[in-house]
């Protein structure tokens, strides 16, 4: 009877020890351009690691990462070049993104 009890503890400890596939949600590393008004040049165009999204609205203060009027751009940690531009402003430099978090760089 009390071999019977070691197996049936053991199995349970097996079962316990057992871990499954679930994987965490992993905030990704992201590169945001906004303005806090409206710069009278229409949307501003942002080119970052070669791709471009636009800029269509100004927020009175910073806004959450991936804004709708904001340009966000989901990017692996470095540092990147830029350039912005609108119909009478232009913006270059570059950005540094950190992993898992909102970098955001405001157009002034």
């Amino acid at each position: 009877m009390q071999r019977k009890n070691h197996i049936f503890t053991f199995f349970i400890l097996l079962l316990c020890s057992c871990s499954t596939d679930k994987k965490e949600y992993v905030e990704p590393s992201q590169a945001m351009f906004w303005t806090d008004h409206d710069l009278g040049c229409g949307p501003i165009t942002v080119t970052c690691n070669n791709t471009t999204q636009s800029v269509t609205g100004s927020y009175p203060e910073l806004p959450d990462c991936g804004a709708p009027k904001a340009a966000t751009f989901n990017l692996p940690p470095g540092v990147y070049t830029y350039q912005a531009a609108c119909s009478t402003k232009t913006w270059q430099g570059s950005i540094t993104v950190i992993d898992a978090a909102c970098t955001s760089l405001q157009l002034k």
